[in-house]
């Protein structure tokens, strides 16, 4: 009773929220608290700090070899033997090293800004969007049992964003080894809401394995029926039978293949050989400025158009 829908969003996307945490649909801010077979129920939020919708076809994640690649053209791009490519992008790298720096293949750089959409954080891995969104909740995490702080993540294939609008200690995490690896899978698997990542992954295993039916090629089951069933076995088996060779399958794909544990250890074991460079900015710098510009459509509280808002900050 007085309810309504208010439009259609992936699954990838909902089942990587806890109970609590707000995102921005359908141009409103939105508490998730509660989420029932293929309906998420949620009610008006107040937090500043909100997630933005993704949907798993609309970036293409770097691979760990494309991964290696940029990180290396970006070191011969410091160089003076620079292709036509390079030479258009020279002039953004000068800006970079005036307003902070360019990192070095054996340097780790972040960055950390002030401004009046809270406190940034921007880490530069350059692992790709899949791998940086894992770090990026890895770390969050890590940073959130250190002190009570709200943070807004945002990542492209260079690197990630925490927004807060509290100072975020910095130092002292890096001074409690920020990027261990000790630890590293518990921590990952407490950073996610991985019971309903596993569900939405045993629902495809439970078909595999011939435990859900789709049906007939001219009758095909519901996909609410399979959703339902697959469920219930999840639910049962997470109960009575924890041990289960599909749902231990379930876990590992999610964690493996989607929460991509293996290229987080991986980079992790770089960054721990690597020095790490803070710059504290005073305008925002080529490297962060797209991870800025996205965190602004975060908060929708303003009678500026973005164009005005970026011609602003650049005008600066």
């Amino acid at each position: 009773k007085g309810r309504k829908s208010i439009g259609t969003i992936e699954e990838y996307f909902i089942s990587r929220l806890n109970i609590g945490d707000s995102f921005i649909f359908a141009g409103q801010r939105l508490e998730l608290i509660r989420v029932q077979g293929l309906i998420a129920s949620v009610i008006p939020s107040k937090k500043r700090s909100a997630a933005i919708p993704s949907w798993v076809g609309g970036r293409m994640s770097l691979s760990s070899e494309i991964a290696e690649m940029l990180r290396k053209e970006f070191h011969h791009l410091l160089g003076d033997n620079l292709n036509r490519e390079g030479k258009k992008i020279q002039s953004l790298l000068e800006i970079q090293n005036q307003l902070s720096a360019v990192p070095q293949p054996d340097e780790l750089l972040i960055e950390y800004l002030e401004d009046e959409e809270g406190h940034h954080v921007y880490v530069y891995p350059f692992e790709g969007r899949m791998v940086h969104e894992g770090i990026a909740l890895l770390l969050a995490y890590r940073i959130s049992k250190m002190t009570k702080l709200t943070l807004s993540l945002g990542m492209n294939d260079y690197g990630f964003e925490l927004l807060s609008d509290q100072p975020i200690p910095l130092m002292e995490a890096l001074e409690e080894d920020w990027f261990a690896t000790k630890g590293l899978l518990d921590d990952i698997q407490n950073s996610s809401n991985m019971t309903a990542l596993a569900g939405k992954k045993f629902r495809e295993i439970a078909a595999i394995a011939g435990l859900t039916f789709k049906g007939y090629p001219n009758k095909q089951t519901k996909e609410r029926h399979l959703q339902s069933h697959s469920q219930l076995f999840f639910d049962v088996f997470s109960d009575f039978e924890p041990h289960n060779l599909l749902l231990q399958q379930a876990y590992e794909e999610v964690l493996y293949y989607q929460l991509e544990a293996n290229r987080i250890r991986k980079a992790l074991q770089r960054i721990e050989t690597q020095e790490i460079v803070v710059k504290y900015l005073k305008r925002p710098s080529p490297l962060c400025f797209p991870l800025l510009v996205d965190s602004m459509n975060r908060d929708k509280i303003s009678n500026e158009s973005m164009a005005d808002r970026v011609k602003r900050m650049l005008e600066q």
